[in-house]
This record gives C-alpha cells, sequence and structure tokens, in this order.
C-alpha cells in the first residue's frame, strides 16, 4: 500500500505489508504489480501465481476467489479473469457516431430481442485477476488473447467508478 492509516491497520492485524511509493495516474496495475513483486523478491522468491483482487468490485466472495485460483490452477493458462455476461450493452448494440449516423461497432440483427442476442458476449468485471509469475514478469500483462474466463454472476458484479456505483453497491449490500 502506499497508504499510511491503511499500513497501521494491516500491521496491527499480524499482516506482512509491502509499503510502495505514492501511485502515479500514469501507472497501470501491472505496474504495480510488478513493483511489488521486485520488493518482496528477497524475502519470498518468485510465486507461482499472483492473484490481484480489485477493491472496486467489493461483491465478489471467498468462492469467486477461490474459483479463479482453480480454474488457473487446472487449465495451466497463464492468466484467468473474471468476466460477467452482458445483456443490455452487447457488442451488436454499441456503436460509434460519425458526423449524425450511428455506425456499427459489431453487426446487429435489427429488430431483435434482447435474449436472442449471439453469440452470448462477456466483458472483464474488473474484479480478479490471476496470473503466472512469467505472465506479469516477462509479457508485463495481467491478461493477454488466451485469457481464461471465470464467469461471475451479475448480482455480484459492480465497479464503483462514480457515486452512482456505490449508492447501487449499499443498495445490493442491505
Amino acid at each position: 500500500t502506499d497508504d499510511e492509516e491503511i499500513e497501521n491497520f494491516c500491521l496491527s492485524h499480524g499482516t506482512t505489508v509491502y509499503h510502495r511509493e505514492r501511485a502515479e495516474d500514469t501507472q497501470t496495475s501491472a505496474d504495480a504489480i510488478l513493483e511489488v513483486l521486485e520488493g518482496i523478491k528477497d524475502v519470498s522468491g518468485n510465486p507461482d501465481y499472483i492473484v490481484e483482487i480489485m477493491c472496486t468490485n467489493p461483491l465478489k466472495t471467498v468462492e469467486d476467489i477461490d474459483g479463479v485460483i482453480q480454474r488457473i490452477d487446472e487449465t495451466k493458462s497463464d492468466t484467468v479473469c473474471s468476466v460477467v455476461r452482458v445483456w443490455d450493452y452487447h457488442p451488436s448494440r454499441v456503436k460509434f457516431i460519425e458526423g449524425n449516423k450511428m455506425k456499427d461497432v459489431y453487426p446487429e440483427v435489427l429488430e431483435s430481442r434482447r435474449q436472442d442476442l449471439t453469440p452470448p458476449a462477456y466483458i472483464r468485471n474488473g474484479s480478479i485477476y490471476a496470473m503466472t509469475w512469467e505472465q506479469i514478469n516477462v509479457k508485463g500483462s495481467r491478461y493477454d488473447k488466451d485469457t481464461v474466463p471465470y464467469i461471475m454472476s451479475e448480482e455480484r458484479t459492480i465497479n464503483i467508478d462514480e457515486p452512482i456505483d456505490l449508492e447501487l453497491a449499499r443498495i445490493l449490500l442491505r
């Protein structure tokens, strides 16, 4: 962490903490992971897997986290990423605007029903990423074209990026 209050809380609960420099807006998650791995390598060596659990998606469960770890282990893949099925934002419904006209990002079947949109589409839900040490250290990325999905439910998927997202999370947690 780069936050003294979080660091003190963790230390008071017996957790090992890596104190990192204040994060910059230009840093990627991969940059942060690589910094931490470099900082702890003398203490713990290189781990087999790195699991990144995003705090901005708080509705994940222990079973989701374990499921991602199980998936990377069973598939022997370099990366697993949690995803959620998209319904309302299916790629065939997404458009660019050029001039005054809407242009397809992905061909749309006109007048189709939402439940008929095929193939089913999924989006990274920003909750859990798992990767091998080599994937992050050598390739410098948390996921790639061969990433294996871990499908999460819509009920456990919310990214708190805007104030309305926080309100929705509060409602769901009641």
